[in-house]
């Protein structure tokens, strides 16, 4: 009953370092694409092309994960050696630094601040590895995966929240003298508030601190075991599908669909929501009734279906249904996301022992940013093309992922009969 307290009390005070982390990188989303995209921005020469455009948004998305390839499985391996609660902070300062380096960069117009500051804030803002380490710490086996789902719960309030705020405050005030820079102003602020907690509130929940070495070693090993090589191309395949959807629907929103910033604040805050509600609901509901195994395929088979709705909304562009496709597709999208990912998270966790809880998490966190550094930037090479090929890639991805699942539950059947 202690223990359970303890972990209750633990999980309360990162879920509230979570939340304010998260309101802060995701109020500035939304704003991007105004950054990059409208003519009134400081960033560019108002006669700069579409192409050109899309070619720096496609660089500034993908460096931000390439700072993350450098980091990730650093700061959470290094969580295993120096405690969660110092790393933590590391990445809560990082957003404020980001938020600082962008604000600039927009009220001087150079591109350069820009690239630098996501480019940091990639590198260190990232929480999310050292959180699932310490629910790792902290949670029995039967309950590791609704906690991550809990975790993700946060995270998706915070990037629910943060995009409206963002939206909102993009253009309305002081335009002439800020530009698009008080969204980041206000990121900075939220920064601090979840650096005063970091320091404040939160305890310490690594018992056992191990030698660099020792997590370094068993991080390697990581790599060579089977079932979580299996694990990492799931991994791989679903956030393929994902990353490009959600770094491309705002470009596509803004020029296509002639979204305005409160709109797209919307759309990606509510994006965040269908998250939360996968959260909080979708993984422990299905838990019931399925194995993990089926609720990973089930969520797959949201997300395809997902990309289909988006492709169907950029077929019927000069349609009434247009609009209502796209806003519905987001749903089954991001619920598909959410809900597979809880379920990866959980195996990777359940795949190695509680002290290399940072170390597998780390694994984890490379292989994310891979993927959305590689999305990032070829997708913004082959928008230049055509602004909507990115969510073409997106459903032939997942199309191709589940047509593999399906044939492997085919195969596997058939092995079963003839013996």
């Amino acid at each position: 009953m202690a223990k359970s307290v303890t972990a209750g009390n633990s999980l309360r005070r990162l879920f509230a370092v979570m939340l304010f982390d998260h309101i802060s990188v995701n109020i500035t989303f939304p704003v991007l694409t105004f950054v990059f995209f409208s003519p009134l921005s400081r960033l560019f020469p108002s006669d700069t092309s579409i192409s050109e455009r899309m070619l720096w948004y496609g660089i500034v998305m993908g460096i931000s994960h390439i700072g993350s390839i450098i980091s990730s499985p650093i700061i959470s391996t290094c969580s295993d050696h120096v405690g969660r609660k110092k790393m933590l902070l590391v990445a809560a300062c990082a957003a404020l630094v980001f938020a600082v380096s962008c604000t600039l960069g927009i009220l001087i117009g150079s591109l350069l601040l820009m690239v630098v500051g996501k480019f940091l804030g990639g590198m260190l803002s990232r929480t999310n590895a050292v959180a699932q380490a310490i629910i790792g710490d902290i949670s029995d086996p039967q309950n590791k995966a609704i906690h991550m789902g809990y975790l993700q719960v946060v995270i998706s309030i915070g990037a629910f929240i943060g995009p409206i705020i963002g939206g909102y405050f993009a253009d309305r005030f002081w335009f002439s003298t800020l530009n698009y820079a008080l969204p980041y102003m206000i990121a900075g602020m939220f920064a601090v508030l979840a650096i005063l907690l970091t320091i404040v509130v939160f305890k310490e929940t690594l018992v056992t601190r191990k030698k660099v070495k020792e997590s370094l070693s068993s991080w390697l090993i990581n790599l060579s075991n089977k079932q979580i090589l299996k694990i990492s191309l799931l991994l791989c395949m679903t956030q393929l599908g994902w990353s490009t959807y959600y770094q491309y629907m705002p470009p596509l929103l803004k020029t296509t669909f002639h979204f305005q910033a409160h709109l797209l604040g919307l759309f990606i805050g509510m994006i965040a929501l269908w998250l939360a509600i996968a959260s909080a609901v979708g993984v422990r509901f299905l838990k019931c009734y399925f194995t993990l195994e089926k609720i990973a395929f089930i969520a797959i088979i949201l997300m395809l279906l997902g990309a289909l709705l988006t492709l169907a909304a950029i077929w019927l562009l000069n349609t009434v249904f247009a609009k209502i496709l796209i806003w519905l597709g987001a749903i089954p999208m991001a619920m598909g996301d959410v809900i597979v990912y809880s379920v990866i998270t959980a195996w990777y966790s359940n795949a190695v022992a509680k002290q290399d809880q940072g170390s597998i998490m780390g694994l984890c966190f490379i292989i994310v940013p891979v993927i959305w550094a590689l999305t990032g930037f070829l997708g913004g090479v082959i928008a230049i093309w055509q602004i909507d090929l990115p969510l073409y890639f997106s459903a032939l991805i997942l199309l191709g992922l589940v047509c593999y699942l399906v044939a492997q539950k085919v195969a596997k059947s058939l092995l079963i009969v003839k013996q």
